[in-house]
C-alpha cells in the first residue's frame, strides 16, 4: 500500500529509504513476484508463508555496504 508507506515515510521524518527497500511489496515486478503477490492479496495463509520466506531469501534487514574510499575521510 504506498499510501501507508508513504505516511509512515513522512511520520519518521526521514528518507532514509530502509522500509522500502524492506518492504515486500516493493520487490522487482518478475512473473514470480507478480504470481506471489495475487496469491497473497487473496489468502491470508499465502501471506504468512511468503512474509516467511521473504525473510529467509531477502532478510529481515538491508545488508550494510561498504563506504566508499571518499567518505572514509581521516581514517587509515
Amino acid at each position: 500500500n504506498d499510501e501507508t508507506c508513504f505516511e509512515y515515510w513522512g511520520k519518521v521524518g526521514t528518507d532514509c529509504n530502509v522500509c522500502m527497500k524492506v518492504c515486500p511489496w516493493s520487490h522487482a515486478r518478475t512473473f514470480p513476484h507478480r504470481l506471489i503477490v495475487a496469491m497473497i492479496s487473496r489468502n491470508h495463509l499465502a501471506r504468512r508463508i511468503f512474509s516467511i520466506m521473504d525473510d529467509i531469501f531477502y532478510g529481515k534487514k538491508p545488508k550494510p555496504k561498504v563506504a566508499p574510499v571518499w567518505a572514509n575521510f581521516g581514517k587509515k
